[in-house]
């Protein structure tokens, strides 16, 4: 084909292309320009110029410019010339109707646009490769942002990258363009764009189908068609958008369909294995800007598979670290020997939490009592140095809407997210401020200030796993959160466990030191023993792990102002002495006590009242030579005590330690319980023997009387001596 441009006295045509090889005069034309002649002259007239015309009349290109003659009521010459003079690209032609008179005139100008036209073909090359290096230039800016991209979000700078680009290559038509990723698995469109400005409207999303459009575009992105558009105009428009802001999850990206896309609108899909680059406009693409778009897909396709090999690697890095983290609390609870080891399991989780860098302000685990709604909490903070610990503690969960809903959501093993945002927010942190549950000042101030909070809540079986985040939290941090609950569940699952053996070899200690009091108690024969008792009583005290520095019996006298005490102190017997239960705040406590309804007493003594206490005690004149045995064994008294006093029916165990042991105020009790049953039967059994023994002596003196009853002479009376005296040695 040559391709033609046509002047006549009317103007000039627009550019055509006719065949070479099928047209006579044409074909002759092109024979000539082969034959490197300088020029050429065709004539033509009846049949062969009738048949010529009719031959261009075929040719849709160049029709509509005949017809428009035809239908001026004009005809076709009869008889025509065509004269071409030649230069190296074509030749300049003039079509006459009588013999052109001077063709060397025609080729002297073809000389001269010869010279022209080499210019110009120079001029074109030198644009073309300028407009190339333009090309490059973009597409080099484009590929160097996209394999800069270390995360997905990223794409929309590189589609703000692309309208700029486009807009400097000259490319203007359009109102939209971007980057649009095919998830087939979601059945969803990942779509990053810019608004008509250039700027960036975030990830929003797309149906992948649903509707002829979106069918009709799937279709061409599966078959991998490289240039593929649609024009959607009118109702079909409006559906069809109405159908895609379904899944925006985008307000201004739904504002800028409704109110910039055109109508009929145009969009564009250059398409690539992992999705497509997408632009809208109001009118087609010229082929230059089709072809130019598609080669920026290639280079971008080249690119982003590179950046989905890296995501990959990330991801499966990121997947070892996590798994690392997660290893290292299963390895922390694996390792747990005891229930108090919880706290460290607990700060491990913390720890390798923070390592994980999670888009978190702070975080906990809470344990939660489904009887008093309250929970049990572990959490990390701020200290006033402004250094990171960790904080627990108890707070209810009916305090706030948020902790109410989360008590809800652990009933039913759900997940929860809240958002605390305005004056709800700072009432949240009013409420925290005054509960049991105290955070730092520095915490609570900058929580307190944020416009937003994230809360979120994963629970497990026992409790569950929050944190809170000043921005809305990612779903993969969630979902690391999760992994994180899981394993903790196993944690506190084997706390479970431990606690439960450790309560279990507890009782067993307790059961064991019982039975060593038992036995000793059951074995006394005389009430001398009690102070060896009462060693045994404070060596099993302390090997229970209570701090007592003193402990033993007291029994009552019968108007119960005054106890025989037998006590150990650190081990060391001290002799019985009378307790007298008055005269001083401490003592009259402890007679009111025993007089009482009570069945435990707790005494806290320290300071001037402990002074009283103990100078109140050297008035006993039995009790001085004990304060110099303690003196000469090198001990002291102590200057803070806690006497803890369980009655029985014949008086009172005293137990002296040198801290507060609530946990140990059931052993006490126990203690008592068994020293009650033992000095009960120790009782019973001296009673027994002194009416044994009472029985003894009646029978005794009932054989000497006898004797002596059954004299008939005086020398008998020696043998009533004898039976006597043999009564008196059995005795």
């Amino acid at each position: 084909r040559d391709r033609f441009w046509f002047a006549y006295e009317k103007g000039v045509l627009p550019p055509a292309s006719i065949p070479n090889t099928t047209d006579p005069a044409h074909k002759k034309m092109y024979q000539g320009w082969k034959s490197k002649k300088d020029h050429l002259a065709i004539e033509a007239s009846g049949a062969d110029l009738k048949k010529h015309y009719q031959y261009m009349m075929s040719l849709p290109e160049v029709r509509p410019f005949f017809q428009e003659i035809l239908d001026k009521g004009l005809t076709f010459p009869e008889w025509q010339q065509w004269n071409a003079a030649y230069f190296r690209q074509g030749y300049l032609m003039i079509i006459s109707v009588e013999p052109y008179p001077e063709p060397g005139i025609l080729k002297r100008f073809a000389t001269v646009f010869d010279q022209t036209y080499t210019r110009f073909l120079d001029l074109k090359k030198a644009e073309a490769q300028a407009r190339d290096a333009q090309i490059e230039a973009a597409l080099e800016k484009i590929r160097t942002r996209t394999m800069a991209m270390q995360k997905g979000e990223e794409l929309k700078e590189v589609a703000v990258l692309l309208y700029k680009e486009l807009i400097a290559l000259g490319v203007t038509n359009f109102v939209t363009c971007g980057y649009v990723e095919i998830n087939e698995e979601k059945g969803r469109q990942f779509t990053w764009v810019t608004s008509p400005g250039g700027d960036t409207l975030g990830l929003f999303y797309l149906p992948l189908t649903g509707d002829p459009t979106f069918d009709e575009r799937y279709a061409a992105w599966k078959r991998q068609q490289t240039v593929f558009h649609q024009t959607v105009a009118g109702e079909v428009r409006s559906n069809h958008l109405e159908y895609a802001i379904t899944t925006f999850n985008s307000k201004e990206a739904e504002e800028m369909v409704r109110s910039q896309f055109p109508d009929p609108t145009v969009i564009y899909c250059f398409n690539f294995s992992h999705g497509y680059l997408h632009l809208v406009t109001g009118s087609k693409l010229t082929e230059e800007e089709e072809e130019l778009l598609a080669s920026i897909t290639r280079e971008y396709e080249q690119t982003y598979a590179r950046f989905l090999d890296l995501k990959k690697a990330e991801a499966q890095a990121r997947e070892a670290q996590i798994e690392a983290s997660l290893e290292r609390v299963r390895s922390q609870t694996m390792a747990m020997h005891q229930s108090s080891d919880l706290e460290k399991s607990a700060e491990i989780v913390f720890e390798e939490l923070e390592k994980l860098d999670l888009s978190i302000e702070r975080s906990g685990i809470g344990i939660f009592d489904r009887d008093t709604r309250s929970c049990q909490l572990w959490t990390t903070g701020l200290s006033g140095e402004g250094k990171k610990e960790l904080m627990t503690g108890t707070t209810s969960l009916t305090i706030h809407p948020m902790l109410t809903a989360t008590f809800d959501a652990w009933e039913v093993q759900e997940p929860l997210s809240y958002v605390l945002e305005g004056t709800e927010l700072k009432k949240y942190y009013e409420i925290v401020s005054k509960s049991e549950f105290i955070l730092s000042e520095e915490l609570l101030d900058k929580s307190a200030s944020l416009p937003k909070e994230y809360y979120h809540y994963t629970p497990f079986g026992a409790g569950g796993l929050y944190f809170f985040s000043d921005s809305e939290p990612p779903a993969a941090d969630i979902q690391i959160m999760r992994r994180f609950a899981e394993v903790f569940d196993m944690t506190y699952t084997r706390y479970e466990d431990l606690k439960k053996a450790e309560q279990q070899a507890r009782e067993a200690q307790i059961e064991a030191a019982l039975e060593k009091v038992r036995s000793r108690t059951m074995a006394m024969q005389h009430s001398d023993e009690l102070p060896e008792a009462a060693n045994v009583l404070f060596l099993e005290v302390q090997a229970l792990g209570i701090p007592a520095w003193s402990c033993g019996y007291n029994i009552l006298a019968e108007d119960k102002k005054s106890a025989r005490c037998w006590m150990s102190s650190e081990g060391t017997l001290q002799k019985p002495f009378t307790l007298r239960l008055w005269g001083e705040a401490s003592f009259e406590e402890k007679g009111d006590f025993i007089r009482g309804d009570r069945t435990f007493l707790v005494q806290e003594l320290g300071g001037t009242a402990l002074e009283e206490h103990y100078a109140h005690m050297l008035s006993f004149p039995d009790l001085l030579p004990i304060f110099e045995d303690i003196k000469r064994e090198g001990l002291s008294l102590p200057t803070y005590q806690i006497n803890h006093l369980c009655k029985f029916n014949h008086g009172f165990l005293l137990f002296i330690t040198y801290e507060k042991v609530p946990n140990a105020h059931e052993i006490f009790k126990r203690f008592t319980t068994v020293f009650e049953q033992t000095y009960t039967r120790f009782l019973d059994l001296k009673l027994a023997e002194a009416q044994a023994r009472e029985s003894k002596i009646e029978t005794a003196m009932e054989r000497v009387r006898a004797r002596a009853l059954a004299m008939q002479e005086p020398e008998e009376l020696k043998e009533v001596v004898q039976v006597l005296l043999s009564l008196i040695h059995i005795s």
